[in-house]
């Protein structure tokens, strides 16, 4: 039934999978016993996973039934089970019960589409759209079965043969649009680019503009998404969405007093001061971050007090004022209460409040939420392992595995703890686990790979497991710092330093840096070593990995 779930992800539209039976209905009182029990011995074959059987009597059932909902659960059972034909007679009868309905005319789609009829999938696109032309929903629902044809190229046929016969002649930009969501569709980003720049330059409003600008975020082109974003700030009725997106980009990429400039042409509402606060302690501007803060608090909740305080206790969080953020988080009700909770727990054993948070985060674990329940988990260890507890961490996750032997978090968190305890037995059976779960696990390879390289004598073993990991993931920091290091282990420091150099652009870490010092003291690039040893104790002279470092190349005279 997996690859029904993966056909049904194009529908838009439609949700649920054949099998699960969360679409059944109760049939009409009205129908005859004998009906009834069609459907009924349907729907057990299906559970049963008599799957055949079950699409055999679903067909009958949905002949003697005048109810859609019959059909459509013929019709999703037909499509679990590649069974096209039946899809086709399941939908025909389906929208000859509820002709108004859209899903039934996009699983068409994608059965023609499916048995090779791109022609037939034309038709059946153009009477969807026919519904209703100027329906956002029904062109989205096009755009994402559109790839399910043989080609691009007849994708991009097809849709140009729906703009031509359906496009609102009073929106220049709408065939461009709709282009540019095709190719985002079929993976073409720069090309939905060029798409959305043409829409844009046909007519230069909000939401064209946001659109262009995200692709153009996306394609890595930063400048021209601020363009974007710009333009389409000038154009919104409220700027505030548009400058949010705006500073966003320019906070991600460092420019920070460019992120300020736009909130301060913005309205001070509660998203724009929360921004304003993150962006000014980003700043290390404190004082103008308290400000910010204080105002934040004190600005109108806008109709959700809600979401007005989990604003105010991120910030408060952010700029470290724990206690404030403690109480705002407790001030969080309904569905991102326990979200609350957990920042709280984390919070409350930060500040030595470690029963209180354990507590909170049992009270977590209660809720059905998988998610959460995790994430308690994860919070909690770390809160006992930073408290000095560390067997006792090491228990909890025990705990946590049986409740949740499936979690690859909990199993990575172990191993973790597992490696600070010096475990390494335990760690390396756990993300061996990982790998054999996942072998593209670029976490889990790198982690064990790293392990062996800075703790043991494995050295050849540690870079192969590295080298994978690279290769999955060749611009992570973490794995270009574990290549680094485990070449300079290999006494190779040549081929270690543009490892570790690209590794401290990404990430300007002290463990990074320590390596990198290691490295250049053993190349007897002593002044570049200097230099950095010099940034090191500007930015984090206590870390234990970087002092020793430190004390151990260049000790004080």
């Amino acid at each position: 039934m997996a690859r029904a779930c993966a056909a049904f992800g194009l529908l838009v539209l439609l949700v649920g999978c054949a099998g699960t039976g969360s679409s059944d209905r109760t049939p009409a009182p009205s129908m005859l016993d004998e009906d009834l029990q069609v459907l009924a011995d349907a729907r057990q074959a299906r559970d049963v996973g008599d799957y055949e059987t079950a699409l055999a009597r679903y067909l009958e059932a949905m002949d003697r039934i005048d109810e859609p909902e019959v059909a459509e659960e013929a019709a999703r059972l037909a499509a679990a089970l590649d069974a096209w034909p039946a899809v086709d007679r399941a939908t025909e009868r389906w929208l000859a019960l509820a002709p108004e309905q859209a899903a039934p005319r996009q699983m068409a789609v994608l059965s023609a589409f499916r048995q090779g009829l791109p022609e037939l999938a034309g038709q059946r696109l153009d009477a969807m759209i026919a519904l209703e032309p100027s329906a956002p929903d029904l062109w989205g629902a096009a755009t994402a079965l559109l790839p399910a044809a043989d080609s691009a190229t007849t994708a991009e046929s097809l849709l140009d043969a729906l703009i031509d016969r359906h496009a609102p002649a009073d929106d220049p930009a709408f065939g461009d649009l709709q282009r540019s969501r095709l190719q985002v569709q079929l993976g073409r980003i720069d090309a939905a680019l060029d798409a959305a720049a043409r829409a844009f330059e046909a007519r230069p409003a909000e939401g064209v503009a946001m659109w262009a600008g995200r692709l153009a975020e996306e394609t890595g082109d930063g400048e021209r998404a601020r363009t974007f974003y710009a333009a389409a700030r000038r154009a919104a009725d409220d700027p505030v969405g548009p400058g949010l997106a705006e500073v966003e980009l320019l906070r991600s990429r460092g420019d920070g007093e460019a992120a300020l400039a736009v909130l301060d042409e913005l309205p001070q509402n509660l998203r724009v001061l929360y921004a304003r606060t993150l962006v000014e302690q980003q700043l290390d501007r404190a004082d103008d971050a308290a400000t910010s803060w204080a105002a934040l608090v004190e600005v109108d909740d806008e109709g959700d007090p809600a979401r007005a305080a989990w604003l105010r206790a991120l910030a408060a969080e952010a700029i470290g004022r724990d206690a404030e953020a403690i109480d705002w988080y407790d001030r969080v009700h309904g569905a991102a209460r326990p979200d609350a909770d957990l920042r709280r727990a984390a919070l409350l054993g930060e500040s030595g409040r470690l029963d209180e948070a354990r507590e909170l985060l049992a009270a977590v674990r209660a809720l059905p939420d998988p998610r959460q329940t995790e994430q308690s988990w994860l919070i909690e260890t770390e809160l006992l392992f930073a408290a000095g507890r560390g067997d006792e961490a090491l228990s909890v996750y025990n705990d946590a595995l049986i409740e949740m032997p499936g979690s690859s978090a909990l199993l990575y968190g172990r191993a973790m703890i597992a490696v600070r305890l010096d475990r390494l037995d335990l760690a390396e059976q756990d993300l061996r686990t990982l790998i054999q779960r996942d072998p593209d696990n670029a976490l889990a390879l790198n982690a064990l790979g790293y392990t062996l390289s800075d703790r043991t004598d494995r050295q050849r073993e540690a870079y192969r497991l590295i080298e994978r990991a690279l290769a999955l993931d060749p611009d992570n920091p973490a794995i270009l710092d574990s290549m680094g290091w485990v070449l300079f282990k290999l006494d190779r420091p040549e081929q270690a330093l543009p490892y570790l150099e690209r590794a401290v652009d990404g990430d300007f870490n002290p463990e990074i840096v320590a390596h990198l010092v290691d490295v250049l003291w053993t190349l007897e690039r002593f002044d570049e070593a200097r230099d950095w040893i010099e940034r090191g104790e500007a930015a984090f002279a206590d870390d234990a990995v970087f002092r020793a470092t430190v004390d151990r190349v260049a000790p004080a005279p």
